[in-house]
């Protein structure tokens, strides 16, 4: 790949969903790339040590370095990575954290898409809607768990034990179909998991912008149906930490996660939104 043109720009912002918890979400930005990882929180016994957020910033550290190399792959890099935690942290498949690898990396002829696990890519374009690039096979995967923790929100119950309970059994049902061939793929211990992303790449020509987004935010498209991609580039693009406040005050309102279901009353909440200038003269 040529070298990145200089003007392009990126911006992120991030809110942890808890005062009391550190934020798992962790973003990264090289000369010619942008990640947003969101290490998964787990209701089953774990290091302390070691949860998601510890793995998506040992992650990154690992990939920073990298993401530049015009010579190599998305896929590989990311596979050398996760290789580079496993011998270093001696991580095992099952007893391992998880987290979502989402990365944009571009030159003055393309830019390119790679997403691992469910945290979406959105490719802004000049003549047409909206790109939305993800993987969504995770949420095929434990769908009775996953359809019991939520009809248990649906009839008021609210965040007690018992919801935490039926989420560690929507884990376990996750776990067992785990980077292997009819489940889902995503950033552990193996590095094989890495050539399985969901990928696209876009004429640099054709697009404007890109932004990067831990769940915590696309729900407000996804699930909550606040906003279509176009409305959330204009706010984060106006004000990005106070568009991530804004979505905070809205969960807020569903204290109870009665109106959206979803495992926590606030996840961690991470966006890098990348303008991607014109190349002058191309």
């Amino acid at each position: 790949m040529p070298a990145p043109a200089p003007l392009t720009t990126v911006v992120t912002a991030t809110l942890a969903g808890s005062e009391s918890k550190a934020n798992q979400d962790h973003a990264i930005v090289t000369a010619r790339a942008a990640v947003v990882l969101d290490g998964a929180t787990s209701w089953l016994l774990q290091d302390p040590a070691r949860d998601g957020g510890w793995y998506a910033r040992a992650l990154g550290a690992a990939l920073t370095p990298r993401l530049d190399d015009p010579g190599r792959t998305l896929g590989e890099i990311v596979a050398q990575a996760v290789a580079d935690l496993r011998d270093r942290y001696r991580l095992v498949p099952g007893d391992c954290p998880t987290s979502t690898v989402t990365i944009v990396r571009w030159d003055l002829e393309a830019v390119e898409i790679y997403t691992l696990g469910d945290s979406p890519a959105v490719v802004y374009l000049t003549h047409t809607e909206p790109v939305a690039v993800y993987d969504v096979r995770l949420e095929a995967v434990g769908a009775a768990a996953r359809a019991a923790y939520r009809a248990y929100l649906l009839a008021g119950h609210g965040y007690d034990a018992r919801l935490s309970t039926l989420i560690a059994d929507l884990q376990l049902a996750e776990r067992a179909e785990r980077n292997r061939d009819g489940g889902y793929w995503i950033a552990e211990s193996d590095p094989a998991a890495a050539a399985h992303a969901v990928t696209a790449a876009f004429p640099r020509d054709q697009v404007t912008a890109v932004l990067l987004a831990s769940d915590g935010v696309s729900a407000d498209v996804l699930d909550y149906r606040r906003h279509d991609w176009g409305q959330v580039l204009h706010l984060a693009t106006a004000d990005p930490a106070g568009y991530l406040r804004d979505l905070h005050a809205v969960e807020d309102a569903d204290h109870d996660g009665r109106r959206w279901p979803r495992a926590k009353r606030h996840d961690d909440k991470t966006l890098a939104l990348i303008a991607v200038t014109p190349c002058v003269g191309r």
